[in-house]
């Protein structure tokens, strides 16, 4: 945490500044909030995970092809909404299944995801000790090479090995 503290606007509205320099790649952030009661860091947080459940929208739309409530009555677009949310977890957990099971994980991703993160190496010690950083598992998108393989599988019939091989493919990293 940088700093926390409360700023005025011109009518006289009175706001609270929290100011957040994220150790693993050095950006601050800086938001504004009207909520003076909870803790400086779970507004961090708060914020953070806002944009997870931004990012899981965006792959609902874009990936998943879901632009729209395919029906008008308010139930029905909460029954829509629900079958949105299942799909995303059960793609999360069909992920981890073939992590742990086959042993699987999508390397080029991961190799992306290290060439993002620009840590330093005397701020790894500080990033473990970080609790924003390690509160909760970030649960965004899915890649777009793993929901087309997901959605192509679903309806093949073929062996589970070649499924499996095919996504071995898909995710090592190019030779």
């Amino acid at each position: 945490m940088v700093s926390d503290h409360l700023v005025g606007t011109s009518s006289g509205v009175q706001l609270r500044r929290v100011v957040y320099t994220n150790p693993m790649d050095g950006v601050t952030y800086t938001y504004l909030t009207n909520d003076f009661t909870l803790p400086a860091y779970l507004i961090v947080l708060i914020y953070k995970h806002r944009w997870d459940i931004e990012k899981i929208f965006h792959e609902l739309k874009s990936k998943m092809k879901e632009r729209k409530s395919w029906a008008s009555s308010t139930e029905a677009k909460k029954s829509h909404a629900i079958f949105e949310s299942l799909s995303h977890n059960l793609l999360l957990l069909f992920e981890k299944h073939m992590e742990l099971t086959e042993g699987l994980c999508d390397e080029a991703e991961v190799k992306k995801q290290a060439g993002r993160i620009k840590v330093q190496p005397a701020v790894i010690v500080q990033v473990a000790k970080n609790f924003i950083n390690s509160a909760l598992t970030r649960a965004t998108q899915r890649t777009q090479r793993f929901i087309r393989w997901v959605r192509v599988r679903l309806y093949q019939d073929v062996p589970w090995s070649e499924s499996v091989a095919r996504l071995r493919e898909i995710w090592s990293l190019p030779a």
